[in-house]
């Protein structure tokens, strides 16, 4: 458990609290104090030597006004106000906010234990190394110099891909212009970029000769060789402008899994570098200054900037300022009684349940991927991401920008959004200023617009960050205590990896197990991907320890593995897509992968588009714990706090419109607290709203932004309480704990007895050839219609002279929306006879249809085979006859009257499954009880005909002569599936072949309604496991 706290204890806020002159706004919004009051007000707010360093720490320019102040030297009035004010924020915040910030606030490890003790020493221990930003503009100079990097190791970066006659780097962080040979590529250096450069014959040798890492020099002497003609220092001179576009990575940027990054640019450096002496001597400040105790180490500091500003290209765009990175460990220790563990697992279960479905960013991304590649089909995921060979990134991605329209927000169901917003009107009708959620308020939000197939995995952990609040460390050994859910991520490790530095080895490897235990349950290889960020100063919380068993690295240049764990590339990176979501598989391990990353970095804003789409591929179509969501309800200028036992979810929350009310009409409409809580984005500063210095704080923020938003304090005014207490008094505390799922999960091993193998391109095939597809739009309700009348028609005259029975050897028929309904019909033949015969009479039969009002448009085009989900190329003919006899049996039944559709087709569905088993072997009767489990939403669908269904299903299977042909290919089919597997040749599971033609029989035959698809396995579940249960009482 990780513990993170303010620097000072909350009763330091007092301070604050101050009704002067210097509190007091004019018109204008300025203050009216003295200066000789200003300056004694910022003499008490600065008392505390710990925070004094804190703020020299995080403004080193305020630090300096505050000396001058000090000191008595001459400040101007509006200097002394803005100082004032910034100091109050800044002391607020120290006082209150744990979130750690340079000196601000700091993390200590934590513990459950059989009595809670909290206890800080007032010590803590610094970490202090180069802000990456600042060293990322260093390495970019030094790295260019041909006397460094030909030293270096280099790898071209994985990002980069072929367009034609140009190689394209999508994506490459904010940072100085460092354009190419042959770049035409505008760039900004405050926005990330992409560069084109021309793919010419000695490009194209560099970069395959430095696919893996290869020492810069004999790179250029391999590339020489190839090229014997090139003038001397070409190549170089072309390596070196490779390196400034970042084409080229070397070795000198730490790679994003270094604990220390500083010794590792000085440990790559030339000795007779200008830089490297520079770097021990600012090595040296930095240790002097981690050394110093806490609260004196301001002179250190300066030493350290000063060395920093000394630096060979230091420039004044790389100000020595901003330097620096300070992380704070505090010295004491914290446990908390078994009690907040419970209550914690308590709390977690019911997030789960209060979850509403994922909002499904990707579900038409989805859509488009099935619709472009099929199922099972593995593609690698760069050319998925090209817009120019494949389907470009999703919508709303940014790195680079997709072509696709900007999502929308997605809203919560309709059933949802009125509970939520019944909750907000009943707590304002009854004046409560909370809300509390008991079993059966648990039971109608988990009811609602739930999906209940989504719900049977819970995601691998819940990384869960909380407030306690409690009057003393003995209140919550009595359970008098409550929990405020701050934040999550569904990803362990998100929140505590960045702070593995501060940590000796046996707590690191302590936080190492947990984050690998949440791993341990999915059978698929869990890999950690390090990515560079759109700007590289977030590699300050993003340089994280890989703690994985599988290392992805993008966008930067790798370094060396550690011992035992395994480096992909994204050139090994490949997607597929099942009918529920996607799976991402190494084609080079043969193995599924689920790609994370340990640090909570917006990906939407920070991340290449293919590390954001790895990421977000992995978790679609799974729910995730979600934290409390008002919907609707969210502009309310009044939501009440939200608790279910000990937790609050949400806490009471209020709405000041700058256009609105005076405060104090505002305050008193809306019953708000003196002591309230001004959120900014993850920042909270607590406020006195009696105190004009923290209402002239929230008139500003209002006025910045059009409105502020204020939160109960969990402990209101009490500023003494607390279980946490520090040599000022108590402290602000939250926990991030790490939960994972208790029971036996649903088995998702993965891993694949077959290498995936990802094959580039479409493998369409256009008309004019032996295939003919052609899309028929009609609506949904015709269908059957058309499938029973017309429609069949014209597939039956396919088996008279002159299309058949030679022309047209098969044919199937699926049913689509895309969104609008239509059939799919696919022919194959002879060419000559399907585009000179079958083609016009297909034309006849659209016209007819149109004239009729039966379909309103036809349509042809390119048939790509879904081969690799039916098991690969070896089987793709032998499926396609399935697909015939298939269509040929539905055709039949659907002009046989039956008054029980579901029933009907559960019986030819259990025929199916069993004909393929006679193929292939095994129990048929096990794969499908096990296949589809029972789910009570559709198992109702037996229990309405559990009688017709027994006498429909039974174990014996007589026979069908109007299905024989059907079952006669299947169990062909799965002798052939058993030979390909054996051969060890088969592209997916067995399962998800049989599955897959499950699910086609079940879309001919019932439409695109997977309602009634669920209530026909369902039913042939239930007849199955009844007959199953009754020769097992028999025995």
């Amino acid at each position: 458990m990780l513990l993170r706290t303010p620097l000072l204890a909350r009763p330091r806020v007092r301070a604050t609290w101050w009704d002067g002159a210097a509190a007091r706004s004019d018109e204008t919004g300025e203050t009216g104090a003295e200066p000789a009051e200003l300056r004694a007000r910022l003499v008490e707010l600065l008392a505390d030597e710990r925070f004094r360093e804190a703020v020299e720490v995080s403004s080193p320019s305020l630090a300096r006004t505050v000396d001058a102040v000090l000191a008595d030297a001459p400040v101007s009035a509006s200097d002394l106000r803005k100082a004032h004010r910034a100091v109050t924020r800044y002391l607020l915040r120290a006082a209150s906010r744990p979130t750690p910030f340079g000196l601000l606030a700091g993390v200590l490890w934590g513990s459950f234990g059989e009595a809670t003790k909290g206890e800080l020493t007032g010590a803590g221990h610094r970490a202090a190394r180069p802000d990456a930003g600042w060293l990322a503009g260093l390495i970019a100079e030094w790295e260019r110099d041909p006397a460094v990097h030909q030293g270096l190791s280099v790898v071209v970066n994985g990002l980069c891909f072929v367009r034609g006659g140009r190689l394209v780097l999508p994506f490459a962080p904010a940072g100085p212009d460092a354009a190419g040979p042959g770049s035409d590529t505008p760039s900004s250096e405050n926005r990330p970029r992409s560069r084109t450069l021309r793919y010419t014959p000695v490009v194209r040798a560099v970069a395959e000769a430095a696919a893996l890492p290869i020492p810069c020099g004999e790179l250029i002497r391999q590339v020489e060789t190839l090229f014997p003609g090139a003038p001397e220092g070409a190549v170089a001179g072309l390596v070196a402008q490779l390196i400034g576009a970042e084409v080229l990575l070397t070795e000198l940027r730490p790679p994003l899994d270094a604990p220390d990054p500083l010794a590792h640019v000085e440990a790559l450096l030339p000795a007779a570098a200008p830089a490297a002496q520079w770097i021990a001597e600012l090595r040296a400040s930095l240790d002097d200054y981690r050394r110093t105790p806490l609260g004196e180490g301001r002179e250190a500091w300066r030493t350290a900037l000063e060395r920093a500003a000394a630096g060979p290209a230091s420039t004044p765009e790389r100000p020595a300022a901003h330097a620096v990175q300070v992380d704070l460990r505090l010295e004491g220790t914290a446990v908390l009684s078994h009690s907040v563990a419970a209550e914690l697992e308590r709390a977690a279960a019911a997030l789960w349940r209060l979850s509403p479905p994922s909002p499904g960013r990707l579900t038409a991304y989805h859509q488009d991927f099935v619709e472009r590649y099929g199922l099972g089909r593995y593609v690698p995921v760069k050319e998925v991401l090209d817009p120019d060979i494949g389907l470009g990134a999703p919508a709303g991605y940014r790195l680079p920008p997709s072509h696709r329209p900007e999502p929308g927000p997605v809203p919560l169901g309709a059933v949802r959004q009125r509970l939520l917003l019944g909750l907000a009107a009943e707590a304002q009708a009854r004046g409560a200023r909370e809300v509390v959620l008991d079993e059966s308020w648990l039971r109608r939000f988990e009811e609602a617009d739930r999906d209940e197939a989504a719900d049977t995995v819970r995601p691998p952990s819940l990384e869960l960050v909380v407030q306690i609040a409690a009057e003393s460390a003995a209140a919550v050994d009595r359970g008098d205590f409550t929990l405020v859910v701050v934040g999550a991520a569904t990803t362990s490790g998100g929140h505590m990896g960045r702070f593995a530095h501060l940590f000796p080895p046996a707590r690191t490897e302590e936080i190492r197990h947990t984050v690998r235990a949440a791993r341990a349950t999915t059978g698929r290889l869990p890999v950690q991907v390090h990515h560079q960020a759109s700007h590289h100063r977030h590699a300050n919380v993003a340089q994280v320890p890989t703690w994985l068993d599988g290392r992805l690295v993008v966008g930067a240049h790798p370094g060396p593995a550690a011992p035992g764990v395994t480096d992909l590339t994204l050139d090994s990176i490949a997607v597929c897509a099942d009918s529920e979501g996607f799976r991402i598989v190494s084609t080079e391990l043969g193995r599924e992968v689920t790609p994370s990353a340990l640090h909570v970095l917006n990906r939407e804003l920070t991340a290449p588009n293919a590390v954001r789409f790895l990421i977000e591929a992995a978790a679609f179509g799974r729910r995730q714990w979600r934290l409390w969501e008002w919907g609707a309800a969210e502009d309310l200028p009044f939501l009440p706090a939200v608790r279910t036992g000990r937790t609050v979810l949400s806490p009471a929350r209020w709405r000041l419109e700058a256009t609105g009310l005076p405060l104090g009409e505002w305050r008193a409409l809306w019953r708000v607290p003196d002591h309230v809580q001004l959120t900014l984005g993850d920042h909270r500063i607590p406020l006195n709203l009696t105190v004009p210095a923290h209402q002239e704080i929230l008139r500003r923020e209002c006025e910045r932004t059009g409105a502020a938003v204020v939160h109960e304090l969990a402990l209101g005014q009490d500023t003494d309480s607390g279980w946490l207490h520090g040599p000022g008094g108590a402290h602000e505390a939250e926990a991030v704990v790490t939960l994972t799922p208790c029971g036996p999960q649903p088995d998702e091993a993965t891993t694949r007895a077959t290498r995936p193998v990802a094959r580039r391109g479409t493998g369409e095939i256009p008309p004019g050839g032996p295939w003919l597809y052609a899309t028929l739009y009609t609506s949904a309700e015709r269908q059957d219609e058309l499938l029973t009348g017309p429609l069949r028609d014209f597939l039956t005259e396919l088996g008279s002279p002159p299309a058949g029975p030679g022309g047209v050897d098969r044919w199937f028929f699926i049913r689509y929306a895309d969104p609008d309904p239509h059939l799919r019909l696919r022919l194959h033949g002879d060419p000559a006879l399907l585009n000179g015969v079958v083609l016009p009479r297909l034309h006849d039969l659209a016209g007819q249809l149109a004239a009729g009002g039966l379909a309103r448009g036809l349509r042809l085009d390119s048939y790509a085979p879904e081969t690799e989900r039916y098991g690969g190329p070896a089987l793709l003919t032998a499926a396609e006859e399935v697909f015939h006899a298939d269509s040929r049996l539905v055709l039949e039944r659907l002009a046989a009257p039956t008054d029980d559709r579901v029933l009907t087709t559960a019986h030819d569905v259990t025929e199916l499954v069993r004909a393929f088993h006679r193929g292939y072997g095994g129990d048929w009767r096990r794969w499908l009880t096990a296949t589809y489990p029972k789910r009570e939403q559709h198992h109702k669908a037996f229990a309405a005909r559990r009688r017709a269904a027994l006498a429909r299903i039974t174990p014996s299977g007589p026979p069908d002569p109007v299905a024989q042909p059907h079952l006669v290919a299947l169990e062909r089919f799965g002798r052939l599936v058993r030979a390909q597997e054996e051969q060890g040749a088969l592209s997916v599971s067995p399962d998800a072949v049989l599955a897959s033609l499950v699910h086609m029989h079940c879309n001919r035959r019932l439409g695109t309604d997977r309602t009634a698809e669920a209530q026909t396995l369902a039913v042939a579940r239930g007849a199955v496991q009844a007959h199953l249960d009754r020769e097992r009482a028999g025995a």
